[in-house]
């Protein structure tokens, strides 16, 4: 079982609009970081949340904090979340899979109309899913700032770069944090569907369970 393709088929049967953003994104759109999450924005509207809610914990998936997941329908309670806790996520995890779960954005982290519009489907093969454009997941990770997060966007505007030149060398000099072993493997990894990168973050969740970089 590919708990990341279980999550999104899950998400597909509540029939409401979501995107995947984060981690999992950037490995569809060509980056081998490895992570064990699925970061999905979906509409906080009440109903459309609950039915998430419904279908996530009648898949086997609980509260991994110390709330009920009454905390994320809730608009005053999820505002608590935010502010006295400090959370960006609800997560949802599974007992069988410890090291793998499922974000849910207590709040938009970008502008929700925008998102949602501007969302890319891909195939996974037995099913579709939507994320985030390049450029609403660079602007998340330019305010998320943290040193994964740069190491993200330069991954992506090279990328973006050999897209277009067919060419690193020149890109590399401009990057501060990747080498060219890294990026020469970078490249390759894009060139897989994204089937395969859905097989290869199942791999990495069963032989590593952690963050890891391929290079």
């Amino acid at each position: 079982m590919n708990p990341y393709l279980e999550a999104v088929r899950t998400l597909n049967s509540v029939g409401e609009r979501y995107v995947i953003v984060g981690g999992f994104a950037l490995v569809m759109h060509g980056g081998n970081r490895f992570t064990p999450d699925l970061n999905v924005v979906v509409d906080l509207q009440e109903a459309p949340l609950r039915k998430f809610v419904d279908a996530l914990t009648a898949a086997g998936l609980e509260s991994g904090i110390n709330y009920d997941a009454d905390h994320l329908v809730d608009e005053e309670k999820r505002d608590i979340l935010c502010v006295d806790d400090g959370l960006r996520f609800f997560p949802f995890v599974d007992e069988r899979l410890p090291n793998f779960k499922v974000d849910i954005f207590l709040e938009y982290p970008l502008d929700s109309d925008q998102l949602f519009s501007k969302a890319q489907e891909i195939d996974l093969g037995s099913e579709k899913t939507s994320i985030c454009s390049v450029e609403d997941l660079r602007r998340m990770k330019e305010i998320a700032g943290r040193p994964q997060d740069q190491m993200d966007i330069e991954s992506l505007t090279l990328l973006e770069s050999y897209q277009k030149t067919g060419e690193i060398k020149e890109v590399l000099r401009t990057l501060r944090v990747l080498d060219e072993p890294y990026a020469e493997n970078l490249v390759e990894f894009s060139k897989l569907t994204c089937e395969d990168r859905l097989r290869w973050l199942e791999d990495m969740l069963s032989t590593l369970g952690g963050f890891c970089f391929i290079g």
